[in-house]
Order: structure tokens, then C-alpha cells, then sequence
């Protein structure tokens, strides 16, 4: 009964296309009050370890400039 209820509990796993849009709309608002950069970590999104390298590969092929911070983050610079 109580497993059933922490997994209820859980957020549930966006798809790439979904995280991607939130970021984005993120992006913005930093570019908006003059910031440079972005860091994606852990913290973000459910799976973050799991789409880390197709995140970076996306906003690389968009023309961001994309770091991988010792494996746990991610910095997006534009």
C-alpha cells in the first residue's frame, strides 16, 4: 500500500521534446534580463542523466555554445 503511494507521489517523466520546450522558455527569460548563460543540472528535469547528451546535442546544433560540467551539469552559453 505505501509503495503504491510514494510512486503516485513521483513526478512523472517529461518526454526530450517537453523538457526542451521548458528550457527554452527558460533561455528567454535569462536572454531578456542580459544574462549569457544557463546551467541544466539534475535539479531541472526527471532523467536528467538519461537525455544529458541528447539535451547538449540538441541546443549544440541550434548554435549554443554547450559544456559538460564534471558530468553533472551542463552550461549553455549563447
Amino acid at each position: 500500500m505505501l509503495a503504491k503511494q510514494v510512486l503516485a507521489a513521483m513526478p512523472k517523466q517529461e518526454t526530450v521534446e517537453q523538457i526542451i520546450e521548458r528550457l527554452n522558455a527558460r533561455i528567454f527569460d535569462r536572454a531578456r534580463d542580459n544574462f549569457t548563460h544557463i546551467t541544466i543540472d539534475a535539479t531541472d528535469f526527471v532523467g536528467f542523466f538519461l537525455y544529458k547528451d541528447k539535451i547538449a546535442k540538441y541546443y549544440s546544433g541550434e548554435g549554443f555554445h554547450v559544456r559538460d560540467l564534471d558530468g553533472t551539469e551542463l552550461l549553455v552559453s549563447w
